[in-house]
């Protein structure tokens, strides 16, 4: 008997949560996980951990199912009709998969069913498409000597699935981010072994249920559960290919490192913290209430931009605008549509946020509104949402990911100002740029050392990669980017 959470509170329920191999919901031999809801703090359910040894047998699976299964040997258009049935089972399941994410991850209504859940499913149509796609080509002919004289040249480059992944998700966004690792590998033809933060591992059953119920073959699916030991074991295991992993940059350089020492293929998508750049002739009507929504989620997103680069001209006006904006933030119930604001997963997750507002007030920081823990819920692990004006670009509030509702501001006159303070961190996930002017946009967005940027506000599309550069990453995610980090191309020459 577990317990999942509905219309605001804990209710027991006959669903049996559990690790999923070979096929098979079986239990984990660990030690027995309770989740808890961030917004009541109460458990919503138990599950017994993934062992060491149940953790081998998910990879062993795997790679039978790679090595001796029918999954990478199915045509594109045969792995695309299963594909598309999983995401049939999914779209039957949104109802159950948006009261799971809400309640594991405290994300909101309005933003957990449509970004959180809906737009993930809708991909989950889209990677099915993309997996019937035929991405071999041929090498053009070539007139080359080969020491007994002129032949002619040729061959073909295949694109062959990369093997066994280990996928491993963060809390923040779990189906959203799982979807892009492991419907990206099947679609490429791999097997999986997913694993979701231990804090938020249930909305993920529901894709083991989908590949059950699509008659996804045996052990090409795979799902554990389990912390840092847990997933450790799926980066070192000798038979695994590539780890794709989502998480914090500490943890992403320990995972590749580990995943040297036998050169498995690692995709990364790590911390950001990136810079919105306003221009005086921006869209102020528009661009406030997009910079209002970096304070979405608790400010538990990766590419969320926590620092705001204003020019002098619109700077205090920019301010006054938000301040007046950000009562519309509401706290509550994350299941109550009319909520607004999340809390953050843990307690301790909120203290560490409330002490890197304190050390940016501590280095010079002026603080504009918020900057303590709201105190009118009864219960929840809350942070006001918290604007810093005036603050140093090095202060350590504007270098690390606080992963927080807390965002900071600095002040430019000239554009090479303005790129020099976006690019002053070791991050580069995402940037933004508001203007009206779409030429000095495009300019200051190719000068900016991110994975990404986005022009008067952000627009994920499935067909443009994300991901990261410098300290914010390896690799790429979402559509065919994504599918491609899955896949060898292998050359295959012939001589005449």
């Amino acid at each position: 008997m577990t317990q999942q959470r509905i219309d605001g509170q804990a209710h027991s329920t006959d669903r049996t949560f559990a690790q999923y191999i070979d096929g098979e919901f079986v239990p984990g031999a660990g030690a027995l996980l309770t989740v808890e809801n961030p917004y009541t703090e109460r458990a919503i359910a138990e599950v017994a951990c993934s062992s060491v040894a149940d953790v081998d047998r998910a990879v062993a699976a795997a790679r039978a199912a790679t090595d001796e299964g029918p999954w990478p040997r199915l045509s594109k258009r045969e792995r695309s009709r299963i594909l598309a049935r999983m995401a049939d089972c999914l779209d039957k399941k949104r109802t159950e998969l948006e009261e799971l994410h809400v309640a594991e991850t405290g994300m909101f209504r309005k933003m957990n069913d449509s970004f959180g859940v809906g737009l993930p499913i809708r991909w989950w149509h889209d990677y099915a498409e993309l997996a019937s796609r035929d991405l071999d080509h041929a090498v053009p002919p070539d007139i080359t000597d080969t020491g007994t004289g002129l032949r002619l040249a040729g061959g073909m480059v295949y694109q062959e699935p990369v093997g066994v992944v280990s996928a491993i998700s963060p809390f923040n966004f779990p189906f959203f981010v799982s979807t892009h690792k492991v419907a990206a590998a099947l679609a490429a033809g791999c097997a999986v072994v997913l694993k979701l933060s231990e804090l938020t591992p249930l909305t993920c059953f529901l894709i083991a249920e989908a590949a059950a119920e699509a008659g996804l073959p045996p052990g090409v699916f795979n799902y554990v559960i389990g912390d840092a030991e847990v997933g450790r074991r799926m980066v070192e295991h000798p038979g695994v290919d590539c780890v794709s992993f989502t998480g914090s940059t500490v943890v992403g350089k320990q995972i590749a490192a580990t995943a040297a020492q036998t050169v498995k293929k690692v995709v990364l998508e790590l911390g950001g913290k990136s810079a919105a750049i306003v221009l005086p002739d921006a869209d102020l009507d528009s661009c406030v209430p997009t910079l209002l929504g970096q304070f979405s989620h608790g400010g538990q997103g990766c590419a969320l931009s926590t620092r705001l680069v204003l020019h002098d001209d619109i700077a205090d006006e920019v301010i006054q605008r938000l301040v007046a904006l950000v009562p519309f933030l509401k706290a509550g119930d994350p299941a109550d549509p009319t909520t607004t604001h999340s809390p953050q997963i843990t307690s301790a997750a909120r203290e560490r946020v409330l002490g890197f507002i304190r050390s940016g007030l501590d280095a010079g920081a002026e603080l504009v509104t918020g900057g303590g823990p709201i105190t009118t819920q009864p219960h929840g692990h809350w942070v006001e949402p918290t604007l810093l004006d005036r603050c140093p670009t090095d202060a350590s509030v504007a270098q690390e990911e606080i992963f927080g509702p807390v965002l900071v501001v600095h002040r430019f006159r000239t554009d090479d100002e303005a790129v020099a303070i976006a690019n002053n961190s070791r991050y580069g996930l995402w940037g933004t740029v508001f203007t009206r002017d779409l030429p000095r946009a495009m300019a200051l967005a190719r000068r900016i050392r991110t994975g990404s940027v986005g022009i008067n506000g952000m627009a994920l599309n499935i067909h443009a990669p994300f991901g990261g550069v410098k300290e914010s990453g390896i690799g790429r995610e979402f559509g065919e980017y994504g599918i491609r980090e899955f896949l060898e191309p292998k050359s295959v020459s012939w001589v005449l």
